[in-house]
């Protein structure tokens, strides 16, 4: 069963334009399976299509490999469902589960409902939620409320799509299918009036590209609709109040009587707005007689006249021109050869400028790290050494006579803030550690432990047990318990010499 706790995008209310952003970094986090999910489906249906096409000639089979696009990004929304909660889903597996879901897949997606602009976000609702048609389009409904901006997502990733496919394409023509582009007539490419072996392989190249393209892009897209869909129902079931309640700890009969207080102080004999609105409202005769009132009045229903420019028709026009085609004719006569070279002369350039900032960027590029939201460090990039540190200023000298002192006069609590703040200041001092200025119990217990001895770390971790328990959870600790620690951590934090380097002298 899934779980809010084991959550890899931290549950807080987003923005539409948030939670694309956020699809787009669990994309990156898992782009090589996505990558791997999708062409599982989409290609063999491709290489079927491209079959039928180069066998009997059917241009159109590229659109029925188009058509099919939900299919193939079903399994990587399986996947992200389960990797957004930290469980493991292998693509087998995956594959499996969009298996048992064709028959689903061809009575919404792949017939009637195609051409939806939002299947990218209301398919968590279909395949994921699995709700009867009634509740589901109720459902959608709801989740539709607020601007999701779904078509943007579309648009967007379909532009990037054609841009890499017509970037693929030059590419490609450029450098390997230049000695095809002399001998291609063009008007047949627009027309599809020609079955030559040159015009077959430029079509082949169209098709490829745009498959590739289509690879590359879709991860993005199902995984940006996919978080929007996450981010609604996070909006709407308030899954981070939720997240938020369970990392509280119980305080009992502190928190009955609290929440006993804000019943009593919401018990109230005055009306509520609702009942004030309510007899604020008109009666149905006094409604009858306002409608009346406005149908009366001249400007309703009245009409305006206005002139509006029009084209003129086909027939209207004696100056129209034939097209022109003499620019197909330059492309089929050995211009297009030279131009060909020129361009391939000038890819190879912009390939080189291309590769070097591609491994630029991918030695400063770092892949987002999605750990779960409850463990997101809070430290900072610059750490303060034990003088200038917050956590270890105004501390006494002697820190144990200090806390026994405070012990006795009952302040358990400042006894061990005075143990917990000395420990952190000894072990900086001793280690030359550096710490964060903000951080927590936690990071102060994770640098120790990189550097401290073990007998250090054992007590450095009990006293942060106990002070955690006395100051935050309100468990008042037993005196003797405290005395014990003052021991311990005499033991282990006072009188501890720095660590020396061994110098070696010349034999």
């Amino acid at each position: 069963m899934t779980d809010i706790k084991n959550l890899t995008v931290l549950p807080r209310p987003r923005s539409a334009w948030q939670a694309m952003d956020a699809g787009f970094t669990l994309a990156r986090a898992h782009y090589t399976k996505l990558v791997i999910l999708w062409m599982g489906f989409s290609l063999p249906v491709f290489l079927f299509c491209v079959f039928i096409q180069v066998q009997l000639g059917w241009s159109l089979m590229l659109f029925v490999w188009w058509w099919f696009k939900p299919l193939y990004e079903l399994p990587v929304t399986f996947y992200l469902s389960r990797a957004l909660f930290s469980e493991p889903l292998s693509i087998r597996a995956a594959w499996k589960m969009t298996l048992s879901q064709l028959g689903k897949q061809f009575t919404t997606y792949l017939t009637f409902a195609r051409l939806s602009t939002a299947r990218s976000m209301t398919a968590g609702v279909v395949f994921l939620e699995q709700l009867p048609r009634q509740k589901r389009a109720t459902r959608i409904s709801t989740l539709m409320l607020v601007p999701t901006r779904h078509l943007v997502l579309l648009l967007s990733c379909l532009h990037i799509e054609i841009i890499i496919s017509y970037a693929l394409i030059t590419v490609i023509g450029g450098l390997f299918l230049s000695e095809y582009m002399a001998d291609i007539d063009w008007e047949a490419v627009i027309l599809f009036a020609s079955e030559s072996q040159s015009l077959t392989a430029w079509v082949l190249t169209t098709s490829f590209t745009t498959f590739v393209a289509a690879a590359l892009v879709a991860p993005f897209f199902v995984s940006g609709g996919f978080l929007i869909y996450i981010n609604r129902r996070m909006q709407l079931e308030a899954w981070d109040i939720e997240h938020r309640f369970r990392r509280i700890n119980p305080r009992g009969v502190s928190a009955a009587l609290s929440v006993l207080l804000v019943c009593v102080c919401l018990i109230t004999s005055e009306p509520t707005i609702a009942v004030e609105r309510a007899q604020a409202l008109k009666s149905p005769t006094e409604v009858a007689v306002e409608v009346q009132e406005i149908l009366a009045q001249e400007d309703f229903g009245a009409t305006k006249t206005r002139k509006v420019p029009k084209f003129k028709d086909d027939g209207d026009d004696d100056d129209d021109e034939p097209f022109d085609t003499s620019w197909l004719d330059w492309m089929g006569d050995g211009s297009a050869s030279s131009f060909a070279g020129f361009m391939k002369v000038l890819l190879w350039l912009m390939i080189a400028v291309f590769a070097g900032l591609l491994i630029y960027t991918v030695l400063q590029f770092k892949q987002p790290n999605l750990k779960r939201a409850n463990s997101l460090s809070r430290t900072g990039r610059d750490g303060e050494d034990a003088k200038s540190h917050p956590l270890t200023q105004n501390l006494p000298l002697d820190i144990v006579a200090s806390a026994e002192q405070l012990l006795q006069r009952g302040e358990r609590r400042q006894a061990l803030s005075i143990l917990f703040r000395g420990a952190l200041r000894a072990v900086m001092e001793q280690y030359d550690l550096k710490v964060s200025r903000g951080a927590t119990e936690s990071d102060c217990k994770l640098s120790v432990s990189s550097v401290a001895t073990a007998n250090q770390q054992q007590t450095f971790v009990k006293l942060m047990g106990i002070w955690q328990k006395e100051a935050y959870a309100n468990q008042p600790q037993q005196e003797q318990t405290i005395a014990s620690l003052i021991k311990d951590w005499n033991h282990a934090f006072t009188g501890q010499p720095k660590p020396k380097i061994d110098q070696v002298g010349d034999t």
